[in-house]
């Protein structure tokens, strides 16, 4: 299972890179270790908990701009 979710998230990674996205924002549930996990391995940001959902950034590769800036 873990090779399926982290070949999601990589090719997810992959789609937001070519869309020229700064980063990606992924949420899941607090319970859900295993995802966090592989979010935290795949270089996710700290999480940020709002009840039972928790949000993490993941910056993408080859963009000078940060997130926040992105955005603006």
């Amino acid at each position: 299972m873990i090779q399926t979710r982290t070949a999601l998230v990589r090719r997810l990674q992959a789609w937001a890179e070519k869309g020229h996205f700064a980063a990606l924002v992924a949420h899941t549930a607090a319970e859900n270790v295993a995802m966090l996990r592989t979010l935290r391995r795949l270089g996710a940001g700290p999480a940020e908990r709002d009840g039972a959902m928790v949000s993490v950034t993941l910056a993408l590769p080859g963009r000078v701009d940060t997130p926040t800036e992105a955005v603006k």
